[in-house]
């Protein structure tokens, strides 16, 4: 087998080219470092800057849109306005009518300080009629609330047909709530014809027990023409 000879290496030669190398490596590493301090200090300052101006945005006033006055709602309709109901004759009288029969309704709207006022009347002849209505009970008058406001009611109407002139004859008869913020003087016209309510009840006006039902007209609870279009109600008008 053939040998070669190996030269004799300086050993201490290469452990200071080794430490150098070492030495130069540590030392970039130690530069980079620095340089990524201040990198980092650059960015939080920055990010400091950044976000004292979306802090600036923040504290601006923000807008807010002013509430709107609502047409008044007519809620919480009682007796039911699906069934029909009665308002009998005194027993030995031709003509005169009980007084026991009572309508309750609330009221829910934004009113921005102006009170709602409400009429009960027999025979609603329409929004747009100029006829002095037949009134069953005096104006009511509501305090002006808010959409947030407590419950407001009941509203009561103690129903008296006796008073009412021409007088009220036997037979179906619609009773209705007309509920707006201001009615043209003398009339059941609201001023502003989207801001009101209406609701109707019927009623068998003067009604026997121990007579035929043939002698009443029939008594039918639907929408009358001219009470308030698609806004007209008949129904328990609850929300």
């Amino acid at each position: 087998m053939t040998s070669y000879s190996v030269p004799p290496q300086n050993l201490s030669a290469i452990g200071l080219t080794m430490t150098a190398l070492s030495r130069r490596h540590a030392a970039e590493q130690c530069n980079f470092a620095d340089l990524t301090r201040v990198a980092r200090l650059s960015l939080v300052t920055w990010g400091v800057m950044a976000l004292g101006s979306a802090g600036c945005l923040v504290t601006e006033s923000p807008e807010f849109t002013a509430p709107k006055r609502t047409r008044p709602l007519l809620t919480n309709l009682d007796p039911p306005t699906e069934a029909v109901q009665t308002v009998p004759r005194v027993a030995g009288t031709t003509n005169t009518y009980v007084v026991d029969r009572t309508i309750k309704f609330d009221i829910l709207s934004e009113d921005l300080g102006k009170g709602v006022e409400a009429l009960v009347i027999v025979d609603f002849e329409g929004l747009q009629s100029s006829a002095f209505p037949k009134t069953t009970c005096n104006l009511i008058t509501i305090p002006a609330g808010t959409m947030q406001s407590p419950r407001r009611g009941p509203y009561t109407c103690d129903l008296d047909l006796n008073k009412i002139v021409p007088r009220v004859e036997p037979g179906c008869h619609p009773i209705t709530v007309v509920a707006t913020h201001d009615f043209v003087t003398a009339s059941a016209r609201p001023i502003d014809d989207q801001d009101v309510d209406v609701a109707t009840w019927f009623y068998q006006v003067g009604f026997d027990e121990n007579a035929p039902d043939s002698v009443y007209e029939a008594c039918i609870p639907t929408r009358r023409p001219g009470d308030a279009g698609a806004d007209a109600r008949v129904d328990g008008g609850g929300l």
